[in-house]
């Protein structure tokens, strides 16, 4: 609905702007519901943060001067009348409009990542699409809001071959599991403290997850397949040896999911879903409400985890550890075939 409404709109506007296409346009709304998300509320936005927006994702908008009056963009998505003086800006009519647009400006980010690691001549590493991944989040936390439109846009964006899907999606868990073993490159960001840089992080690394979740959600699944299933390679050599069973489990992913789960930050308890969690050490974790729908958690020990009210539908629960695990209020708790 609000793909619809919006882009109709555009080609309504585009012949009243000159200079401006359709495509230009959308770039700017998308750099407009952007440049409100990071800026905290999602509503609104100073035009110095939507112009750095504009530096790090969409430099062709400064072309020809086509956003030097940003008020040159008026959407029904955007009230026409912007601030002006000191303090320019604008704001979106209703929130929902800023969170859809950060849906959309993610997805398609994320989508021309993948282009620029697929290309034959000089495809970027995996270490420069995270550096890209970085500037492009900041230091904003994910909404529920804004992941319900993520999952919504991932099923637009990537309605193409099952085969094609599985590519992109293994393109981008290389990006993420560059994250986990090096972090996201933060040399440029010039952060004046060690808790900002901190932060910065764990955002980046909570929305290319959630993303990576999204777009996992697109694949069909096939009887006896794992294609649905986000690898990341996680780092080695970081396990708990386990005594009474004689062996050992990656502490990895339970590294991943304390570094991004914080009480007010939705991303991870979304994010999990479709995860290869297998052979991880669990145990005791707070995973209350989380969704691990479609999870791999073969060989994972959860004793004495809290799963209150977690969603688990279709795991892969083989040989997992639940010993005194707390399963109360689970939602669809059943094990995939």
């Amino acid at each position: 609905i609000f793909k619809d409404l919006i882009d109709r709109n555009l080609e309504k506007e585009t012949n009243k702007q000159a200079g401006w296409t359709h495509d230009l346009m959308a770039l700017g709304l998308e750099c407009f519901g952007l440049a409100a998300w990071r800026g905290g509320g999602g509503r609104t936005a100073l035009k110095d943060d939507f112009m750095a927006v504009v530096e790090s994702r969409a430099s062709k908008l400064t072309e020809n001067g086509l956003i030097d009056d940003i008020s040159g963009l008026r959407t029904i998505a955007i009230q026409s009348h912007g601030r002006q003086g000191e303090q320019d800006g604008y704001e979106f009519i209703h929130k929902s409009f800023g969170e859809y647009l950060t849906a959309r400006a993610m997805i398609a980010d994320a989508k021309g990542l993948i282009r620029q690691l697929q290309r034959e001549d000089d495809p970027i590493t995996a270490k420069e699409a995270a550096a890209k991944w970085a500037t492009l989040v900041s230091s904003a936390e994910l909404t529920k809001d804004v992941i319900d439109f993520l999952r919504g846009e991932a099923k637009l964006a990537f309605a193409q071959s099952r085969e094609q899907t599985i590519i992109a999606k293994s393109d981008l868990t290389r990006v993420f599991s560059y994250a986990q073993m090096h972090g996201f490159p933060m040399a440029e960001a010039g952060h004046p403290s060690y808790r900002q840089a901190e932060t910065h992080q764990r955002c980046a690394e909570g929305a290319l997850l959630t993303v990576l979740s999204a777009i996992a959600g697109t694949v069909p699944r096939e009887e006896g397949d794992d294609a649905h299933l986000i690898k990341p390679q996680w780092p080695t050599g970081k396990t708990v040896y386990r005594f009474l069973y004689g062996d050992n489990l990656s502490t990895a992913a339970r590294d991943c999911i304390q570094r991004l789960w914080r009480a007010d930050a939705p991303a991870i308890r979304y994010g999990l879903a479709r995860l290869d969690l297998s052979l991880s050490w669990l145990e005791r974790m707070y995973l209350s409400g989380a969704n691990l729908s479609g999870a791999d958690l073969r060989e994972a020990d959860l004793s004495g985890a809290d799963l209150r009210e977690a969603k688990c539908n279709r795991l892969h629960i083989d040989s997992a550890r639940l010993h005194s695990a707390d399963l109360s209020e689970t939602v669809d708790l059943q094990q995939d075939q």
